[in-house]
């Protein structure tokens, strides 16, 4: 029965405004000062309770609160400005009196905003707020054990428009250590935000850091950690360790999934050891940036690799490994020598930019003279195992035929896919170095049969000779050839039987057929252009593809053949303009092939290749899902299913071409230099077919 209408003291109540397992929220008029205010009541007998026991019990943990609340004055806890204990018609009633918040709590304040997405900025300055009154709460001795975005009200402040201040409340089942507290063996709290220890009993000041980690969770990436029934949920946080935030929010970093997931450690000590220290660290994590460096080699370091010791801005000296064969301005990216994510924590990568001395700067082919380009294959596998087209060929660039309204940004001219030549580079396969060995024996044959005519039986017998061991390694081609696409079709059945149960996230079914991490040869290889001036190489832990002179692309293929199908990998331009992947491409001299090119500007372009000098965008625009600038992580896609081509950028979809010129070919990655030495690492390729 609502107590609306009758009067506790100087406060009329008005009418109910929340109800909760400790009693009821009433607004409420002081008939004494012109305010309003929030009024708590429970019932110390009779309803809403069945029995004296919950009577009992709803008294004690009210009283809980306001002992709590007696020991903190801070900010950003709802104080309390009276409380009593009044016989009413309906019993017995202890009442609490707070400030009222008319905005509501947290919850209605996000649902207002409209997305439980926040800010990363926005994010920190809620967390900093919560910290700072629970780290008051633990100096006291209190744990509140309830941290959640419904206990945190909230009051409008004009000065920090993009985020309220915060007001903790609900004590009720705080925990409050003393010298003569009594162990307490029941288990109260909200499930989802529940840490391990609080299922046992056994609550810290950690819990609460804990409690505030999947708070800040939520609002990094709009869903919980753990989800399901309470038994699902219970077993979750005790065994299951939650997925990095970045896995659901693509412009989190590294450095925040470093914070989140500590501060979600299963055992309490290995938290943070304060909750202010979480808080700290979570600031520092949303302002940390990679650590560059450059480091000056020789020419004959750069071609056979080797070991530096460098002296970095913070004094630190670290040991980098150079591979071989690198290039002047090439980046790489170093794991754990850069910077700490946060004030003694784990360290992020070291871009080290390379610069050779003396190097000499290449020299970009023209559009004529492209086709008479040919690579060194000083770093490919001399079986030739590896020169089933590791790369893919790249025509030069015509003026690019854009449909609709063309952004500003496309009609500068300082976009060179409209107005620059723009080439692309290919290895040449098996059966293209034997024609070339016999079209070199032919003229070789005919120079002697024109200059000595007495020879002309030697040399047959010698043509024979070589023929015939041209058509051996021939034979040994086809049969390595063949061998490896019987292993991979094996893998690929193998990898297809054991995953298929995972669906992919493109809104298409398909079955997984592979996986590859990227991080050594596997479907993709290593090889290099050196006049071309491309590279595709393992770095750290990623395939990481470079192309130095501009107005080129460098691309590295997959090599098997495939039709319907969804692509997805990680990209991460470390350093210059474009990356991106090709499809279907014809594996072999044509050059025909499509192409999704994703730039650090926010720029994507998809084109289809009809020959090496042909090509035309099929669409191309700016995307905001694509996260700008250097060093971020963009997780591309494309879905190819029929003639129709879906593409994605970070789960979401940019864009859709249509074209049906063609049906099937092989994958590949690549580096795009429009204006600078471009460098690209990949990493999680997967694929799905449909």
């Amino acid at each position: 029965m609502t107590l609306a209408g009758q009067q506790l003291g100087h406060y009329q109540l008005l009418r109910l405004i929340g109800k909760g397992g400790m009693g009821e929220v009433y607004l409420a008029q002081d008939t004494r000062l012109p305010r309003r205010v929030a009024v708590k009541v429970i019932h110390c007998d009779h309803q809403p309770y069945p029995d004296a026991k919950t009577s009992q019990q709803a008294e004690r943990l009210f009283q809980r609160e306001m002992k709590a609340l007696s020991l903190l004055d801070h900010p950003h806890i709802l104080n309390f400005y009276d409380f009593n204990e009044e016989q009413t018609a309906q019993g017995s009633l202890i009442y609490m009196v707070m400030p009222y918040r008319p905005e509501g709590s947290l919850v209605d304040w996000l649902l207002r905003h409209g997305s439980l997405l926040l800010p990363l900025q926005d994010v920190s300055a809620l967390i900093t707020q919560a910290a700072s009154v629970l780290q008051h709460a633990h100096d006291q001795q209190i744990v509140h054990q309830d941290v959640k975005p419904s206990n945190f009200l909230v009051r409008i402040n004009p000065d920090t428009p993009t985020h309220p201040d915060l007001f903790l409340v609900d004590f009720g089942i705080a925990k409050i250590f003393s010298a003569t507290s009594l162990t307490n063996q029941s288990v109260r709290g909200t499930a989802v935000y529940m840490a391990p220890e609080q299922w046992c009993s056994e609550p810290v000041a950690a819990t609460d850091q804990y409690a505030l980690a999947i708070m800040a969770y939520q609002l990094l990436t709009g869903q919980l950690p753990f989800q399901g029934r309470t038994q699902q949920i219970m077993y979750q946080h005790l065994t299951v360790s939650p997925s990095p935030p970045s896995q659901y929010n693509a412009q989190l970093t590294a450095a925040i999934d470093a914070v989140i997931l500590r501060a979600l450690a299963k055992k309490a000590e290995e938290r943070f050891p304060t909750i202010k220290a979480f808080a700290l660290a979570l600031q520092q994590a949303l302002v940390y940036s990679d650590l560059h460096a450059t480091l000056e080699i020789s020419s004959l370091e750069a071609e056979q690799g080797g070991q530096h010791v460098v002296t970095l801005a913070d004094q630190r000296q670290v040991t980098v490994t150079i591979p071989p064969n690198v290039q002047h301005g090439q980046c790489l990216q170093l794991k754990d020598l850069g910077m700490p994510y946060y004030e003694h924590g784990p360290c992020g990568p070291l871009l080290l930019t390379l610069h050779i001395v003396q190097a000499q700067a290449s020299t970009t082919p023209s559009k004529s003279n492209v086709a008479d380009l040919l690579p060194t294959t000083s770093d490919v596998d001399i079986r030739f195992s590896a020169l089933t087209t590791p790369f893919m060929p790249a025509p030069a660039l015509e003026p690019l035929m854009l449909s609709g309204a063309v952004p500003a940004a496309f009609a500068a001219p300082t976009i060179y896919a409209r107005n620059t030549i723009y080439a692309r580079m290919q290895l040449l396969t098996p059966q293209t170095l034997l024609l070339s060995l016999i079209v070199l024996l032919l003229i070789i044959n005919s120079f002697v049969v024109g200059s000595v005519i007495s020879n002309i039986a030697a040399n047959n017998i010698h043509a024979t000779a070589t023929a015939q061991t041209i058509a051996n390694n021939n034979a040994t081609v086809q049969a390595i050839i063949t061998h490896n696409n019987t292993t991979a079709t094996a893998v690929a059945r193998a990898t297809a039987a054991s995953l298929a149960a995972n669906a992919q996230p493109y809104q298409i079914l398909g079955t997984l057929v592979w996986v590859d991490r990227l991080n050594k040869a596997n479907k993709w290889h290593k090889g290099s252009n050196t006049d071309w001036g491309g590279r595709c190489q393992f770095v750290h832990g990623t395939f990481q593809i470079t192309q130095s002179p501009t107005d080129k692309l460098f691309p590295c293929n997959e090599r098997t053949k495939y039709s319907n199908f969804v692509f997805e990998v990680k990209m991460r331009i470390n350093q210059g303009d474009c990356g991106g992947l090709t499809i279907r491409d014809s594996n072999d001299s044509s050059g025909r092939d499509y192409l999704l090119e994703v730039c650090q500007d926010g720029y994507y372009r998809f084109y289809k290749y009809t020959s090496n000098n042909h090509s035309m965008a099929l669409k191309s625009g700016k995307a905001p899902a694509i996260n700008r600038g250097t060093g971020q992580l963009n997780v591309i896609a494309v879905v190819a299913n029929g003639s129709n081509f879906d593409m994605y950028i970070n789960a979401q979809k940019i864009d859709t071409a249509t074209d049906s010129a063609y049906s099937r070919g092989t994958l590949g990655l690549l580096a795009s230099a429009s204006a600078k030495l471009t460098t690209v690492a990949y990493q999680d390729a997967r694929l799905w077919m449909i």
